[in-house]
């Protein structure tokens, strides 16, 4: 979890996160099953997902980074990262 007062526009983080997977190629990667065990496997189209959730609490991002934590990635779905804006 990241927290970062003030408002910034959420093209600013989308962006961000595009020049972001673009410099470090491995955020474009999957895990998948085969035959021979797991492979990865490169999506140059995957864009890191961005959720926004409105909150008035201030506070409310922490309880979003307790839920968050459990929530496994889908391995077989690009990219291995997402981004929630509260």
């Amino acid at each position: 979890c990241l927290h970062i007062q003030g408002e910034l526009p959420y093209e600013f983080f989308r962006e961000a996160l595009d020049l972001m997977k673009n410099r470090h190629h491995f955020l474009s990667y999957s895990i998948q099953e085969s035959q021979e065990g797991l492979v990865w496997i490169y999506d140059k189209n995957a864009r890191i997902p961005i959720e926004v959730i409105e909150s008035a609490s201030d506070d409310r991002w922490i309880e979003v980074c307790n839920q968050e934590i459990n929530v496994p990635l889908d391995h077989a779905k690009a990219p291995l990262m997402k981004v929630i804006l509260v």
